[in-house]
């Protein structure tokens, strides 16, 4: 078990984050519960302990991940975001990030977040490339629109990445705000509007060779030392776990006023245990599921747990201020967020076979996608 989640800070922040109200309007940024997960040390969790971080392993972060989102998946989403753009710093280019820009994030004393979704599974159909990275004397000049980046407004750099006229994709550090770069009012989302997602329009943004964490090269985001993030990865299959955790609490609940629902809450709860230990097993390369089958298993999880809770509710639940109804606007998230062609494959899959066919009980016997 993480260090972190057994500390008296961690189980505090988590108790804070379960009492407070929920936030979910457009603009709702959530500054007291960021305030306290920095406090609780959740800005040194995934930085090396050179520059003041903690240095947490891949599955102390995982961990932490499942437990957040539990408790707060708008609060786990944007730190999410930020460790991923933390996450290409640290795999930079020799020489790109400075040792005191990195003690800074490992401080809290600068925001960072990630806008790359353009380069993978984001505005692909596009004959033009989202954003446009032209070479000039010295560097590039970045055109065109960062589709989805949280938090954007509330950071001082954006992580993005652009691509060559020839097909090449670098990916490089924008700092915020400037000139050049607009960010667009947050979306009005089905849920996590409270996670400020915009819209970034880069205006011929100057990009000196120096802030270029990696390219440009082929499919950018798959190079680097040390594994990143990536779509489908297990980080994402964590957060859908602990959402489906914060979910089933309330499910249990429900179970406590009327004994009929407790089969049901045993096999949510025992479907739940299993993929978490399957997720453990592929941190350590030993998993018998791919990424994005454990991805698409932890998706269908999240969304059943929470319809299950709104179903157990009856017309209580389906009032918009419930916890059940806004646990049904979020796990819908899971069907868009850094989903891959395989992961949407595999969920378009579940959603479209019919069940009492032969196809369907194959799918359900072997698991296949």
């Amino acid at each position: 078990m993480s260090r972190v989640i057994r500390s008296d800070e961690f189980r505090d922040l988590c108790q804070r984050l379960r009492g407070q109200p929920a936030a979910e309007g457009v603009g709702d940024w959530p500054v007291r519960q960021l305030a306290w997960l920095g406090a609780a040390g959740g800005w040194r969790w995934n930085m090396p302990q050179s520059c003041g971080g903690l240095g947490c392993s891949a599955v102390e972060l995982l961990e932490i991940y499942r437990d957040l989102s539990a408790c707060c998946l708008t609060t786990a989403f944007v730190l999410t975001q930020r460790n991923a753009a933390c996450q290409r710093l640290l795999q930079a280019q020799a020489g790109v990030v400075s040792a005191s820009l990195l003690e800074d994030l490992a401080a809290g004393r600068v925001m960072a977040t990630v806008g790359i979704s353009h380069l993978t599974t984001s505005r692909q159909f596009l004959a033009r490339p989202a954003v446009l990275a032209e070479p000039v004397a010295g560097g590039w000049v970045l055109t065109g629109t960062v589709p989805w980046a949280t938090g954007a407004a509330s950071s001082q750099l954006l992580v993005t990445g652009a691509t060559t006229e020839s097909g090449l994709q670098l990916l490089a550090v924008v700092p915020l705000p400037q000139d050049s770069v607009t960010v667009r009012a947050p979306a009005e989302l089905l849920g996590l509007s409270a996670a400020c997602t915009s819209e970034v329009q880069l205006s011929g943004v100057y990009v000196q060779r120096g802030d270029v964490l990696q390219g440009p090269s082929e499919r950018v985001l798959s190079g680097g030392s040390g594994s990143a993030p990536a779509a489908g990865s297990l980080s994402t299959s964590a957060v859908a776990l602990g959402f489906a955790e914060g979910a089933l609490a309330g499910f249990a609940n429900e179970a406590e006023l009327r004994a009929g629902l407790v089969p049901y809450v045993g096999r949510l709860r025992q479907e739940s245990r299993g993929l978490w230990e399957q997720l453990l097993r592929s941190a350590e390369g030993v998993g018998e599921m791919t990424a994005e089958q454990l991805r698409g298993r932890s998706n269908s999880l999240a969304l059943r747990t929470a319809q299950a809770w709104l179903a157990a509710t009856r017309g209580a639940g389906y009032q918009q201020q419930h916890p059940a109804s806004r646990a049904v606007r979020e796990s819908v998230f899971f069907l868009v967020w850094s989903c891959p062609q395989a992961v949407l494959e595999w969920q378009l899959q579940e959603l479209t076979t019919d069940w009492f066919s032969e196809e369907g009980q194959h799918c359900e016997s072997d698991g296949s996608i």
